[in-house]
C-alpha cells in the first residue's frame, strides 16, 4: 500500500533540481544510472541497450533505446566522499537484502534502495542524511530532436543543468542549440565529457574545442576541495570575474568556495568534468563537485507553482508535474490556474500529491517550496501554466519568456502544410501540452505535425 508522508523541512540538507541534457546517444541515461547507483538509490545499474534503465520505463523507450519522455528520480549525494567512491564497483559485488523504496515497482528498471532520495518535503524510510548531504531531484530529458519541446519545458524548473558531451562527437550542432537554450533560460551549467575511455580521446583537444565553440570560461575542475585547487585552476576561475581577478592579482587572494559557487550560479563559470559513465569513471568527481558548489534557492511564503509536464499513469489517471515556487502545496488544497489559455480561471482541487522516483511514487500530505511533485485532480491545466491560490495575483515569471523551439507555441511542418492531428492524436502526445496515452503510443501524425522544419535550424 501507499504510505502517506508529511512534509517537513530538514535544515541539514540542501536540495536542488538538476536536469541532464545531451544530444542523442551521448550517454545521458547511462550517466543518470551511474549517479543513482553512486548515491545508493539503485542496487544495479541498468543499461539502455539492455532495456532495463531505471528511468526509461516506457515500452517504446525500451524498444528504441532512446529517452522519449522526461523522467524524475530522487537521490541523495552523501557527504562521505570515501563512501561514494566505494559504491563505484561492479554491481554484482553489491550486497543485497536492503529494504526497497516504498511503493516500488521494478518495471524492468534497476532495483531501488531506501535511505536515498529523501525529500525535504517528504520524509522517506531510511536514515536521515548527515549535514552537508545534497538532495537532488534528477530530471532526465529527451535527447532526440523530435522530442525537444518536452526537454525545453523542463528547463524552466531547473536549478542547474548537467550538459553531457560525447568526446568522440565533440560539440555538435545540437549541443550548440542546447547551450543557447540554457542561456535563454538562464540556467547554470555543469558539463561532463563522456566516453573518454574510447581510443584516441585527447582531453586537451576536446577541452579546447568546447571552450572555442561554447564559452571560454569552461574550466576543468580537479577532484578535490576548492581549498586544494592548483594555481592554474584558481587563475582560470578568477578570470571569470573582474573583481575576483583584481583581488587575485593584487593581493594573491584566491577564490573561495562561496565565490566559486556564486560564479557558477551567475553563469560566469562553467565547471567541466571528464570520464566514462558506462565504466563509472569520473562520476564520483562530478558528484563531489555538485556537493561542493551547488547552492539552494530561497523561496517566499506565498504559494505559487509552475506546471511543466502533463502525463498519465498506468491506470489512466491524469498527472500534472509541477515545481512549487513558494509556500506549500497540500492535498485537498484549492488552487487556480493563472489566466492565459484553455482551462484557466477556475478553482481546482488537489486530490493527491505524489513524489515520483522513476516509476515509483510516495503519496504526500504536503510538499514545500522547491520540490518537484505530481498533482492529481488538475484536469484542466496545461503545461506552462502557473498555479496560485484562488484570487491571488499572477506571480512574476522567471522562465526566460517565449519558447525558442516553439515560438508563440506554434509548430511548423517539415515539408508543406501539416495534417492537423485529431483529438486522439493530441491526447497521446503529452509533449504537445496534452495528455500522453498511458500505453505510451506516439502516433506518426503527431510526430510529423509537430516536427520542426529542420531540427533546431532557427537557433543555429
Amino acid at each position: 500500500m501507499n504510505t502517506e508522508k508529511t512534509a517537513s523541512s530538514d535544515k541539514h540538507i540542501r536540495r536542488i533540481v538538476l536536469g541532464i541534457l545531451a544530444h542523442v546517444d551521448a550517454g545521458k541515461t547511462t550517466l543518470s544510472e551511474s549517479l543513482l547507483y553512486l548515491a545508493g538509490s539503485i542496487r544495479k545499474q541498468g543499461r539502455v541497450d539492455h532495456g532495463d534503465a531505471y528511468l526509461d520505463t516506457d515500452s517504446m523507450e525500451k524498444a528504441r533505446g532512446i529517452t522519449i519522455f522526461s523522467k524524475q528520480a530522487e537521490l541523495t549525494l552523501s557527504s562521505s566522499l570515501a563512501g561514494m567512491k566505494a559504491r563505484l564497483r561492479p554491481s554484482s559485488s553489491v550486497q543485497s537484502g536492503r529494504p526497497s523504496f516504498s511503493q516500488s515497482r521494478s518495471s524492468g528498471a534497476g532495483e531501488v534502495i531506501s535511505g536515498t532520495g529523501q525529500a525535504s518535503g517528504a520524509a522517506m524510510s531510511g536514515p536521515k542524511p548527515a549535514p552537508g548531504d545534497l538532495g537532488v531531484t534528477l530530471l532526465d530529458t529527451p535527447g532526440h530532436a523530435d522530442f525537444s519541446p518536452d526537454m525545453e519545458r523542463t528547463l524552466s524548473v531547473l536549478d542547474y543543468a548537467l550538459l553531457l558531451i560525447s568526446a568522440p562527437d565533440g560539440v555538435t550542432g545540437q549541443v550548440k542549440t542546447l547551450w543557447k537554450l540554457l542561456s535563454h533560460y538562464r540556467v547554470p551549467v555543469i558539463l561532463f565529457v563522456n566516453k573518454m575511455d574510447q581510443p584516441g580521446m585527447d582531453r586537451g583537444r576536446v577541452l579546447s574545442q568546447i571552450q572555442s565553440a561554447l564559452d571560454g570560461h569552461i574550466v576543468p575542475f580537479p577532484d578535490c576541495p576548492p581549498e586544494d585547487f592548483d594555481p592554474d585552476t584558481l587563475e582560470n576561475i578568477a578570470l571569470a570575474d573582474d573583481v575576483l581577478l583584481e583581488s587575485y592579482l593584487e593581493s594573491g587572494k584566491v577564490p573561495g568556495r562561496e565565490d566559486i559557487a556564486g560564479l557558477i550560479r551567475g553563469r560566469k563559470l562553467f565547471p567541466v568534468y571528464f570520464g566514462s559513465a558506462l565504466k563509472n569513471e569520473g562520476v564520483d568527481a562530478l558528484a563531489r563537485g555538485l556537493m561542493n558548489f551547488a547552492a539552494e534557492k530561497t523561496w517566499g511564503d506565498t504559494f505559487a507553482a509552475k506546471v511543466f509536464k502533463i502525463s498519465r499513469d498506468e491506470a489512466g489517471t491524469r498527472l500534472a508535474f509541477l515545481r512549487i515556487l513558494g509556500g506549500r502545496l497540500k492535498a485537498k488544497m484549492e488552487v487556480q490556474a493563472v489566466p492565459g489559455g484553455e482551462g484557466s480561471g477556475g478553482v481546482l482541487k488537489i486530490d493527491q500529491i505524489r513524489l515520483y522516483s522513476g516509476s515509483s511514487f510516495e503519496t504526500l500530505r504536503e510538499a514545500e517550496a522547491g520540490r518537484i511533485v505530481c498533482a492529481v485532480g488538475l484536469k484542466d491545466v496545461r503545461a506552462g501554466q502557473m498555479l496560485t491560490l484562488p484570487g491571488a495575483p499572477a506571480p512574476a515569471r522567471e522562465d526566460g519568456g517565449e519558447s525558442l523551439i516553439m515560438p508563440g507555441r506554434r509548430r511548423t511542418h517539415a515539408g508543406g502544410p501539416p495534417r492537423q492531428p485529431d483529438r486522439g492524436d493530441l491526447r497521446r502526445y503529452h509533449g504537445a501540452g496534452g495528455d500522453r496515452d498511458h500505453r505510451g503510443s506516439l502516433p506518426a501524425a503527431v510526430r510529423n505535425a509537430y516536427r520542426f522544419r529542420t531540427p533546431f535550424d532557427r537557433l543555429s
